[in-house]
């Protein structure tokens, strides 16, 4: 999976591979398959980028007083 922030709204099928098709529309870094990214890209529709930082989990501990 790749990461990408779509500049306009991008359309990309994977038949006859597959029976699958992606319609994907303009907004913040959204993650799609790898080849639909690169696609993209080459369209001139995206601009790959780096994924969000991932979420730290919230400890349960307590502070001491």
């Amino acid at each position: 999976m790749a990461w990408a922030v779509f500049h306009e709204p991008f359309e990309y099928d994977r038949r006859p591979l597959q029976a699958v098709a992606f319609s994907i529309s303009t907004g913040g870094p959204q993650q799609w398959p790898r080849d639909v990214v690169d696609a993209a890209v080459v369209a001139g529709k995206a601009t790959e980028v780096r994924p969000p930082p991932k979420r730290q989990p919230k400890s349960t501990k307590t502070p001491a007083a």
